[in-house]
């Protein structure tokens, strides 16, 4: 079951073990519920004026205890939308490949990503209209701790579209950011 902590919990905790306890619960949370949230939250996604005012959304490839993002993917480009994934690079960058012209390989991470050699898929950050920011944990401000590589932290330093997430109850917690954290302007928790 993924229960939310207390402030007192996490506030005393590190960011490494909020994230491993966030992870812990994310992977023990009920198949059949997560698939109710996950439906629950694609709804509010694609009902956000973020979404709806979007040409160009980047999202990502999910874990299989985070939110699928599968059924996103194939909603927005249902909707006509250009869908775009991310390709981690040398010195912890990243871009974002069009998801249609691309073949996917697993990375070092275990997630899929596009192949290198598919550069002419490249879509510079200007033309991003909305960011799917993945996450572990989120706070009340909407500062977020991810998997460690800083990878997002250091997008969406220079990104200037909209950024949404989308979470589970137990990813929400209290923690201090860091300086060079980037806070989601728009962060989704599941009922």
């Amino acid at each position: 079951e993924c229960t939310e902590y207390t402030s007192t919990m996490s506030i005393c905790m590190s960011k490494k073990e909020i994230r491993a306890h966030v992870l812990q619960a994310m992977k023990a949370l009920d198949r059949e519920k997560k698939g109710r949230d996950d439906k629950y939250l694609l709804e509010k996604l694609c009902n956000t004026p973020e979404y709806m005012h979007a040409r160009v959304i980047a999202t990502y490839m999910a874990l299989p205890h985070e939110y699928n993002t599968q059924d996103f993917i194939e909603r927005a480009l249902k909707d006509g939308k250009q869908v775009l994934i991310p390709r981690t690079l040398a010195h912890r960058g990243m871009e974002f490949c069009d998801i249609t012209s691309s073949d996917l390989v697993r990375s070092s991470f275990g997630i899929l990503e596009p192949l290198a050699h598919t550069a002419d898929s490249i879509v510079s950050i200007d033309s991003i209209d909305m960011i799917h920011v993945p996450l572990v944990a989120v706070n009340h401000n909407g500062f977020r701790i991810g998997y460690g590589g800083g990878y997002y932290d250091r997008f969406l330093s220079g990104f200037a579209g909209s950024t949404i997430s989308t979470t589970y109850g137990c990813q929400v917690c209290d923690f201090t950011p860091d300086s060079f954290d980037i806070a989601v302007q728009t962060v989704l928790v599941a009922r």
